[in-house]
């Protein structure tokens, strides 16, 4: 058999096992007519670095402020990272490198003309970030659509990453907005990228806000988890950090 089709038939069937065990739903339908079928079939709109942002990008934005005027960057990554994308079937689209914006909240990729181009989370249901590019390791996993997740009253399409496989699960959601503040002499505003983030905890099938991570609102959306407490103590588990979270959400998974 062709060496290729083998590395093909291994990265299909490794990528299902092991994303199948994220603990979000695998399959997200959709009935959008923007869905893709092929990554090949894809029609991305097109990036450019002269960029202008407008008062619909952010309340209280200026008109027309040019992408070069904004510090910080709008991405989750600055680099180029190889990850599997797939559509609301959880089927593999493909595997190439990509950069999430968490501004727009859209994949952006390079055509085979070396254009830059941008889908959105409509056709890229799953970004499944990888360790490098011969590796079948996932390093972070983003998916679009999912159920339940609202700032507010306003319910969220965009990606959000999910911190830690299992039934239950931390997901974040970090949004890049424009921010503004006078420059030191207040000749000009000065304009910046600046994340807000949301916590949200994923336990059958549903996700429930987390208002502030610390142990009290954590305890009380888990079911049976203040059983555990003595082994928060003994591990000196901090509850209001994210990594500690994650920690004692593997824990909880592996005992249940």
């Amino acid at each position: 058999m062709n060496t290729k089709i083998i590395l093909f038939v291994l990265l299909f069937s490794c990528c299902s096992e092991i994303y199948g065990q994220v603990g979000v739903p695998a399959q997200i339908n959709s009935n959008a007519s923007s869905v893709i079928t092929n990554l090949s079939d894809a029609i991305g709109k097109a990036v450019t670095n002269n960029i202008v942002f407008y008062k619909g990008d952010m309340p209280g934005l200026a008109e027309g402020i040019p992408a070069y005027r904004i510090t910080g960057s709008r991405f989750w990554n600055d680099a180029w990272i190889f990850a599997s994308l797939y559509d609301g079937n959880d089927k593999l689209l493909g595997r190439i490198p990509v950069k999430l914006n968490l501004n727009y909240s859209s994949v952006h990729y390079m055509d085979k003309k070396g254009n830059e181009l941008a889908l959105d989370p409509e056709q890229i249901r799953k970004v499944v970030f990888l360790k490098d590019t011969f590796s079948l390791e996932p390093v972070s996993i983003f998916v679009s659509y999912l159920p339940y997740i609202y700032v507010g009253k306003q319910k969220v399409n965009d990606y959000v990453r999910v911190m830690n496989q299992g039934k239950a699960a931390l997901i974040k959601y970090e949004r890049r907005n424009i921010g503004t503040a006078d420059s030191a002499f207040g000749t000009q505003k000065r304009y910046f990228f600046k994340s807000e983030t949301f916590y949200y905890l994923w336990f059958n099938n549903k996700a429930e806000e987390i208002k502030r991570l610390n142990k009290d609102a954590l305890l009380q959306l888990l079911p049976g988890a203040s059983v555990y407490e003595e082994w928060i103590a003994a591990n000196r588990i901090n509850l209001k950090k994210e990594e500690d979270v994650v920690k004692f959400l593997e824990y909880y998974n592996s005992q249940k």
